[in-house]
């Protein structure tokens, strides 16, 4: 990737090996839930979650954007002045009209899912970033509990239809040498596909179980969906 003739440094991907259920780690399960859009969730957290336990909240990335906040850092190409919308315009939906066409023109759907989606992107097959209506009957047919244990404190999602569950990080912490709990990383917000206007983004927001807006170029987390159907929405 390039910034005005700037190579931006990028790690590559792990090796990843295709299965029922694209290219996606092996310990990725997309669970059934009995949901009436036949979407399925999958068990972990998109990004570091990959390398290290399922409830581990895992990368952010911006909306739009396929690029992980890590990788930005660990190159040394963001600090704190920088997190705006310079590099965000070049890696996102917003950085070509045409492209920013594409988008908002519905039959476009699956170019943009192609282009923009970093779930589509890397573990292919039906794997997306989901949709907010996808979100909304999540919540509409789960029963949701907060849960925590020495490590993590995460929401359960048990469906009413048929029992089965899926677990969405809240916060990652660890017990100190002197008995207190230091936190590792939280989760403000998990994106959801849905645009809404002058650059945001609709989310779903774990501590306070709502849906709300979140700037297009805040780093954000992912749970990606497995749908024919869930296509970016409007």
């Amino acid at each position: 990737i390039t910034n005005n003739g700037r190579k931006i440094a990028m790690k590559k991907n792990p090796s990843k090996t295709v299965g029922e259920f694209g290219f996606c780690p092996t310990f990725i399960k997309a669970i059934d839930l009995g949901l009436p859009s036949n979407t399925k969730w999958a068990n972990s957290n998109f990004g570091r979650a990959e390398r290290r336990h399922f409830l581990t909240p895992g990368d952010t990335y911006q909306w739009g954007c396929t690029v992980a906040k890590s990788d930005f850092l660990e190159v040394g190409q963001l600090d704190k002045k920088t997190w705006d919308f310079t590099y965000y315009e070049l890696l996102s939906p917003f950085a070509d009209p045409i492209l920013r066409r594409l988008y908002e023109d519905s039959n476009s759907a699956p170019l943009w899912k192609k282009r923009f989606d970093v779930a589509q992107t890397e573990w292919e097959g039906e794997w997306h970033i989901p949709s907010l209506e996808q979100w909304k009957e999540l919540i509409l047919y789960c029963e949701i509990t907060k849960e925590e244990n020495s490590r993590y404190c995460f929401l359960r999602f048990t469906s009413k239809i048929n029992g089965e569950h899926i677990l969405l990080p809240i916060v990652h912490y660890k017990k100190s040498e002197d008995g207190k709990f230091e936190l590792i990383e939280g989760v403000e917000a998990y994106w959801s596909s849905t645009f809404g206007c002058n650059k945001l983004a609709w989310a779903f927001f774990p501590c306070n179980i709502e849906f709300n807006f979140s700037a297009c170029n805040a780093f954000q987390h992912i749970r990606p969906v497995w749908s024919k159907k869930g296509l970016p929405s409007r």
